[in-house]
């Protein structure tokens, strides 16, 4: 018989994490240690529980789950990552490709898919949903690049690996006022609103991995 596999859900919804814990409920080779609803609990959890398998929602407060995916593999390669996603957002899911992780389904899969995807990651296989597999596939659709700075070029990379401001600004030796005002011209230039927006710029231009 194979290893009990443990898992941690991360998913903000509450809602998906029990229908998850439903489907795997009388499957032996499967365990949930954990569930966290936004990276900063997740974290908590991995630093004292690391898991085989993260079942990782990619759009969820904070830190997104491509972000996320990046981290638990630095942090502990072995780690298998299952990536839920309810939209195709193209530069998060080939970031995701890129860090490594096992496997990316559509929260609209039934029960069948979220099983086949788990046992295909835990037998040490990929899985990929057909949509992401053609996705990914394809050239990607790159846009000119903006010209940045150096050092806006190194807030950005800040702000795209989850840095606070703060965290920015103690590395980079400048006042977050400073880092303040490099993302504000960042965004200018980029003509952007959002964080999420810099890290899906940061991740199409290879500023980040």
């Amino acid at each position: 018989m194979a290893n009990t596999q443990s898992i941690i859900l991360v998913d903000d919804h509450r809602i998906v994490r029990d229908g998850i814990k439903v489907m795997l409920l009388g499957l032996p080779r499967f365990k949930v240690i954990g569930e966290a609803g936004n990276s900063d609990s997740f974290f908590e959890i991995f630093s004292s529980t690391k898991s085989d398998i993260v079942v990782l929602d990619l759009k969820m407060p904070g830190e997104n789950g491509a972000v996320v995916a990046e981290k638990i593999k630095k942090i502990n390669p072995e780690t298998k990552v299952l990536i839920l996603t309810a939209e195709v957002d193209e530069l998060l899911l080939r970031y995701c490709f890129r860090v490594g992780v096992e496997g990316m389904i559509s929260k609209e899969s039934g029960k069948e898919t979220y099983l086949e995807a788990l046992e295909s990651i835990a037998d040490g296989k990929t899985y990929y949903g057909g949509q992401f597999t053609s996705l990914l596939a394809a050239p990607s659709n790159h846009s000119e690049s903006v010209k940045l700075t150096p050092r806006e070029i190194d807030v950005l990379k800040g702000f795209a690996e989850g840095q606070s401001y703060k965290e920015i600004a103690a590395h980079l030796n400048i006042s977050t006022r400073t880092v303040e005002s490099h993302k504000n011209n960042i965004q200018a230039k980029l003509g952007v609103s959002t964080t999420a927006d810099l890290v899906k710029y940061a991740i199409k231009e290879g500023i980040v991995l």
